[in-house]
């Protein structure tokens, strides 16, 4: 009775199966008659795509298949061929939405796709509109060519936005993992844009190995090259030359590029190659031959910003003695780039900030603004009329409003140094500005503008994740991806061919990116908080650090110039360093002094002479010593300035043969960042225990590093009067030493110091090193770290952010101050000033005074060589300088005492009820 029912079965599966290779066999055939027409030359391209449509039309009806994907991606190519890019991304779309919904993905055929729309986008100039297909790309997670062609893209977008760092980041993938993919050319054109970004920095000095090995993989690879891409490379080769003043080389790469650009006729960059060489020419002083050049540069020449690049040239290389007909050509460069109409007879003219946002070439108009307010004050030095300063003044907070707009949109570190840098010279000259005004308000916020930036975006960013609750665990997980890229990417280095490897780091560079972006979704009022940091104005400062018995300094520093503001309870002062050159001299000569002990009273007068000569410079506006007389100074120092330790400045020329009058006989020190940095400190919600916790390895596994016996004695000691815990030897290990940060109020450490083999600053435990990258993301609630270690202070110098030191690694994790050394500490010395500043902690006293306390004591206690400031400056306290109540843990005897006290109470007890009993019987 089921056969009824089973022949239905038979039946329906029957018609589904025909059906089915009915189906496919229509389509099987309509792409062969698609392939025919597609590669049948004798039709012309117009004639292809009617043909196609036609055959299409009839497929209409037809299940998506990965055939039907193919024509439709195809297609997009023929559009693309006849210059019709909304068509070729229309059909091209069609191509991704079938290929996406097959249940068999072929992720190299999706990924060709997205890449090709992209490039379509491009070719409309709307790449910001056709790089989502580029992210949609890594989002696929591919190993194929396509995803590191979508790496070269996005490189390139991020160039035009002035974030070379991130493009190099986005190009480390394509150079390390071409055993994956195995694409010559994508390959080679990862090493393109590598020098095409080191061509665009400003100071590329560095950088010239790796372009060098870049440039040897090239041309290893040369069959898989075209002439205009050597053309290109020796164009941004000749351009690094030129920014590292080696004008032979870079002339000898341009002119190789001129006659390759000739022979493929590329009229465009022929023209920018004209503009380079005439600057050349222009730096040589042969400034017939760059007129010359300039002249057939613009009359070849189409693209808005090169020609404004020509313009400003021409204004910067002019040779007349009025700075007002350079500025026609600056003004003329920042509005043709900009491509907006302006008034030349109003050469004070500038365009609106908002006119930046969308703009892409954001760099190449800073500088000409610059060149403008640079004009602008040689105009007023000339003529000394002073509406020149105002125009100056205006160009630079212009310029100003840029370098935050282009550093925040960067997403690197290293990117944000790199516009901080750039900025650096326009704060310079905005000061300068300021100080022949007399706007010490207005002064003082250039010098903070040009101080720790960097630091006190990263506190900013501390803040905003204790006010958005940022889980600890979303924190740990992004250190610990970013972290293992890092590594991948050195193993990655070091090892070639390793196609595991490869795999390994792109997959987590693919993670490390998207959970990023992740978070972003997550939490989007923390991650879209991309303000300006906030700036602390003159009198918040004021009111903040300076009091009848507190003043205040200041300073900005480069090579030629230099200036100060100095607040005191009476007087706000904005003044000029005299011949900073000198200054910078003598400043080094001391810093090298300082670093040993003085054996002779020729060398403590010397040292006095010179330390009383860089006094007066620092200090010009002082009459006497007497005006900081008792008081506490707070000193931002800059440039050179920094590890320069005040105290141990001579005030005059005249005094003791082994005891100059020092600074330090007249005033406590402390050391700041900037204002701004010690705000954002002082506003961080820190609750650290009163535990003191102090490591002294004394020994260590790396059998390098000599035993610190004394440093255990030491510790020893302070615990006999402090509540501080102490690891010793084998218990003072990494992995502690960084917990300890999150509960502990003090935390001393006493223990080797020194640098990597790229000076990044590390500290020894017993087990293994602090790095200084990895103290930028330790939980650190402490008030105080102690660095008890030798040139804990000093650091690689990054200009226009201070010194990337084991100090700034702390404060970088949220500590409110840092006691560390700028030499090799003596031992001895080191020990008994931090006996007495302990002690005069304990009884209350701000950190400064007791640092400063315990340096006199050392002073009146020790005589003759020991007197050296080798023995007592060498460390500095730097940030927050409250007290820190101190009461020594005796717990375990307020447990005795209560005993003993219960114990005599339970005997008067019983003596009383004993007394009792005897009375009755």
């Amino acid at each position: 009775m089921y056969k009824p029912f089973y022949y239905f079965i038979v039946v329906i599966f029957g018609v589904l199966y025909n059906h089915q290779a009915y189906s496919q066999g229509r389509v099987e055939s309509v792409k062969d008659n698609f392939d025919r027409i597609y590669t049948n030359y004798q039709l012309s391209t117009e004639d292809k795509i009617k043909d196609i449509h036609l055959l299409l039309s009839k497929a209409d009806t037809i299940t998506k298949t990965p055939e039907l994907g193919y024509m439709h991606h195809k297609l997009g190519l023929l559009y693309n061929q006849m210059g019709l890019l909304e068509s070729a991304i229309q059909e091209t779309k069609k191509a991704i939405q079938i290929r996406t919904t097959l249940k068999d993905i072929d992720l190299k055929d999706v990924n060709n796709s997205l890449y090709n729309t992209y490039i379509y986008y491009k070719g409309l100039e709307k790449s910001q509109k056709g790089r989502m297909y580029l992210e949609k790309i890594l989002e696929n997670k591919g190993t194929d060519k396509f995803n590191f062609k979508a790496l070269i893209e996005l490189a390139s977008l991020y160039m035009n936005e002035g974030d070379y760092f991130k493009a190099l980041q986005n190009l480390e993938p394509v150079i390390l993992s071409f055993d994956i993919y195995k694409d010559y050319r994508t390959f080679i054109l990862g090493h393109l844009s590598c020098i095409e970004a080191y061509s665009k920095m400003s100071t590329p000095k560095k950088y010239l190995k790796k372009v060098s090995e870049h440039k040897e993989k090239i041309e290893s690879l040369k069959d898989y090259i075209s002439l205009k891409e050597i053309a290109d490379m020796n164009t941004n080769l000749g351009t690094i030359f030129e920014k590292v003043n080696e004008k032979e080389k870079a002339i000898f790469h341009y002119e190789k590029a001129l006659s390759l650009y000739t022979e493929v006729g590329d009229s465009n960059n022929i023209g920018t190659l004209y503009m380079n060489i005439a600057a050349i020419h222009s730096r040589k002083n042969e400034h017939k031959k760059a007129k010359m050049y300039y002249a057939m540069a613009l009359k070849i020449n189409e693209d808005p910003i090169k020609k404004a690049d020509i313009y400003d040239n021409q204004g910067f290389y002019l040779q007349t003695k009025d700075p007002k007909q350079k500025i026609n050509y600056y003004q003329k460069a920042i509005y043709t780039a900009l491509g907006q109409p302006y008034d030349p007879t109003d050469t004070s003219q500038l365009p609106a900030i908002d006119s930046f946002k969308a703009y892409v070439y954001k760099p190449d108009v800073l500088g000409y603004l610059v060149n403008k307010a640079s004009a602008w004050l040689d105009a007023y030095h000339l003529e000394k009329e002073q509406t020149y300063l105002i125009y100056a003044k205006e160009t630079l907070y212009l310029i100003d409003q840029l370098v935050s707009l282009i550093r925040l949109d960067s997403e690197l570190d290293q990117s944000k140094l790199f516009w901080i840098n750039s900025g650096v010279d326009s704060y310079m000259l905005a000061v300068e500005v300021c100080y022949l005004l007399q706007e010490p308000e207005e002064a003082f916020y250039f010098m903070e503008k040009n101080k720790a930036l960097l630091l006190l975006e990263h506190l900013d960013k501390r803040y905003a994740q204790q006010k958005h609750n940022i889980p600890e665990d979303i924190l740990k997980k992004e250190k610990i991806l970013l972290e293992k890229r890092i590594t991948l990417k050195q193993q990655l280095q070091d090892t070639k061919n390793d196609i595991e490897l490869q795999e390994e780091f792109v997959k987590i560079d693919y993670t490390y990116t998207r959970f990023l972006d992740s978070i972003k979704k997550t939490f989007p009022a923390y991650y879209t908080l991309k303000n300006e940091p906030t700036i602390l104005s003159l009198q918040e400062t004021i009111e903040k650090h300076v009091s009848k018995e507190a003043s205040f300094i200041e300073y900005i520093v480069n090579e030629t110039s230099g200036y100060g503001i100095f607040c005191a309870n009476d007087k706000k002062t904005l003044f000029k360093i005299p011949n900073t050159p000198d200054l910078l001299q003598q400043v080094q000569f001391l810093k090298k002094e300082l670093s040993a002990p003085f054996t002779t009273k020729e060398a403590f007068k010397r040292y006095r002479d010179t330390s009383f000569a860089v006094y007066q410079k620092l200090f010009p506006f002082l009459e006497n010593a007497k005006k900081i007389d008792f008081k506490k100074l707070t000193i931002i120092p800059d440039y050179a300035l920094y590890n320069l330790p005040f105290e141990a400045l001579s005030i005059g020329a005249s005094g003791n043969d082994y005891k100059p009058d020092y600074l330090l006989y007249h005033t406590e020190t402390l050391y700041l960042h900037s204002a701004s940095v010690f705000k954002q400190i002082s506003k961080t919600t820190r609750k650290p225990t009163s535990t003191i916790i102090g490591f002294a390895p004394t020994i260590f596994k790396n059998k390098d590093l000599t035993d610190l016996k004394r440093s255990e004695e030491e510790m020893k000691t302070y615990a006999s009067f402090l509540p501080m815990f102490v690891r010793l030897r084998k218990e003072a290990t990494k992995s502690a030493c960084l917990a300890s940060l999150k509960d502990a109020s003090i935390v001393h450490i006493n223990s080797h110091a020194g640098y990597t083999e790229n000076d990044t600053p590390w500290l020894e435990l017993y087990d293994d090193k602090i790095i200084l990258n990895e103290l930028y993301d330790v939980a650190n609630n402490t008030d105080l770290v102690i660095l008890d270690a030798c040139k804990s202070a000093q650091g690689k110098q990054e200009i226009g952010e201070g010194i990337m030191s084991l100090s700034r690694g702390f404060f970088y994790s949220g500590t409110r101050s840092v006691i560390a050394s700028h030499w090799n500490v003596n031992e001895m010395s080191n020990n008994k000033i931090l006996y007495t500043f302990y002690k005069k902690l304990k009884t209350g006293q701000t950190k400064s005074k007791a640092l400063h306390t315990a340096k006199v004591s050392y002073l009146e206690t020790h005589q003759l060589e020991q007197t050296s400031p080798y023995f007592w400056a060498s460390i500095t306290l730097t940030g927050d300088n409250s007290p820190i109540q101190l009461v020594q843990d005796n717990f375990w005897l307020k447990i005795v005492g209560l005993l003993i006290c219960i114990g005599i109470t339970i005997f008067a007890l019983m003596y009383k009820k004993k007394k009792r009993l005897s009375i009755h019987k």
